[in-house]
Formats: C-alpha cells, structure tokens, sequence
C-alpha cells in the first residue's frame, strides 16, 4: 500500500528540477512512497530525467493545451495547475503532498510529512527557507513564502504554501469538483477551511527555495499575472462589496506586502537587515502584484479568454 504520493511540479529549469529530484527521490527507496511527475511537450529534455531517475513515475499528457495566449506568463502558470490536477488525479497514497521543483526538500522531508499526517487535519503544510541569496531572490522569496519561514509557529493557519503542503486523500477527494481541471490551493484550501477542516502548518516538513538569477522585467510579468489568478480566485470567494474594497485597497496593500515581511524579523529576531535591503525591490515585485490582484478581482478572470478547449 502507498502511504505517501508526492506530485512534483515542474515550474523551473533542468537545473532546479535535478536538484529537488536528488533530494526528494533517495527518501523514497525502500519506503511506501510514490514521486509522480507529470510532463507535457512543451517540457524538454524529460527523456534525459527518466532515465536518470527510473523510481519515478513520469506522467506523460501530451500536448500542452492551454486557454491563455500560448508562451505568456499566465499560460505557463495554467500549465502549472493543469499538471498538478493531473498528478493529483494519478496518486494513490493515502497522502498526497506537492512540491515544486524550485524548492528542494530537506532529507527527512517524506519521513516529516507522513508523521504530520497523524495529526487529523485534512491539509499540513510545512516551512520555507531561501538559498539563493541575491537581493531579488531574498525579495521574492519574502513577498511569497515570508510567512513560512522559519521560525514557523506550529498550529492552525489560514494560509498554505502550495510548494510544500500535503493532504489526506479524503479530504482531498471531498473537493475535487475545485482540481479535477485545475489545481489552486487557494481555491481549494479556503474550501476546507469553509467546509469546517483544518488547515495546519508545521516548522518540521522544510523546503529549501532557489529558483536561480531572477530576470527583472520577466519577474515583473510574472507578478502581474500570478496577482491576477489570485484575485480571480479571492473574487469568487468574498461578497460584492467585500470585492470593491479590496479594489480600492491596492494603494494600501502593496505598502502592507511589503512591510509585513519586516513586522515579522522584528518579531523573530532574525532577518531584519535583509528586509531593511530588500525593501526597493520588494516594492517593485509586490506593486505589479497587487495591480494583477485587482483586475483578477475586478474581471474575476485568471486569463484572457483567447483560446477554447479542444472538442
């Protein structure tokens, strides 16, 4: 019987993809765990993986269709969920976690997830740490994941990263209307959340992040395009009014992403001259964020409608 299954996410290079996989996959000999990696053909070079790492399940779905304008930014992220749900889909552990090939588990991360997992909540999700420490990388890494690095208070929580989070099959399967197509932790987090189950985070399941040199103007593109998937998806989730405010809240929200990271090291006591260097940056990421954020919550659309699905 599988206890664990883990989808691994490809959203980087060849590069980062072969450091997750030399992390995660010598966790895995010996033990009742599944890696299952699903691919498309927009994705080179996997031929060399597979026969790199013959413990793994490649996860072959062909051609890459997406609804975005194929190449853009949000086309890629669609690419990201669309692998996901599939991955999803293919599991068979009575665990299911997720990773992304730009975060490199620590060496007793499956270990870490299955004894989290005892616990009797539906979602766990674990800590954070940067490696790659280059002002844009620290800056990224502390608009997105500052909330999970360590030190990480263990208990509930309202938020769960999706490169380092795992879930009971059972709840998993209660809402898989949300991933059947697509997976959004967002979407299906706060779904939990409303159906009553917990969600909990942990210091001891770890991930360490380094998506390499950061590209600035793609950078930018990125931000605008993931706050506009995360709009679209807090849009269906808030009243009308509720949606109006955060609109007009954008001018005090990028200053508040910004400055929540710094809040944080004062209260930890760690990491508070590196937000201090950090913070000309942080400002130029989170300012396309928040603008994504907002037409994701005006329009309530991730992504142009420029394509339809094949009949």
């Amino acid at each position: 019987m599988i206890r664990l299954s883990v989808v691994v996410a490809v959203v980087g290079d060849q590069q980062t993809l072969s450091r997750c996989l030399e992390a995660l996959v010598p966790q895995t000999l010996g033990k009742p765990v599944e890696v299952i990696l699903p691919f498309d053909d927009s994705m080179q070079g996997m031929d060399r993986f597979q026969a790199r790492f013959p413990e793994i399940q490649f996860l072959d779905l062909g051609h890459a269709f997406t609804q975005s304008k194929p190449g853009t930014v949000t086309a890629r992220h669609e690419l990201f969920d669309r692998r996901a749900s599939q991955g999803l889909k293919a599991a068979r552990g009575e665990v299911i976690a997720l990773v992304q090939d730009w975060g490199a588990p620590a060496p007793d991360w499956c270990d870490q997830v299955l004894e989290a997992h005892r616990l009797p909540h539906a979602a766990i999700g674990g800590a954070v740490e940067n490696r790659h420490h280059n002002v844009f990388n620290w800056a990224v890494f502390l608009l997105d994941f500052g909330r999970y690095q360590l030190p990480l208070p263990e208990g509930p929580a309202n938020y769960l990263t999706d490169v380092n989070t795992g879930y009971k099959r059972a709840a998993l399967e209660e809402v898989r209307h949300l991933w059947t197509d697509r997976y959004n932790e967002v979407t299906v987090n706060w779904e939990l959340l409303r159906r009553g189950h917990t969600l909990w985070q942990t210091p001891r399941i770890l991930v360490y992040q380094d998506r390499g040199p950061i590209d600035v103007q793609a950078m930018m593109s990125e931000r605008f395009a993931w706050g506009r998937i995360f709009g679209a998806a807090r849009a269906h989730w808030v009243s009308s009014w509720m949606r109006w405010v955060y609109i007009l809240a954008v001018p005090l929200i990028t200053p508040l992403l910004v400055l929540r990271p710094g809040i944080r090291a004062v209260r930890t006591g760690r990491g508070f001259f590196t937000w201090l260097r950090c913070m000309p940056a942080m400002l130029l990421f989170a300012t396309p964020w928040c603008l994504g954020e907002a037409w994701g919550l005006l329009t309530r659309q991730s992504h142009p409608h420029e394509h339809e699905p094949p009949q």
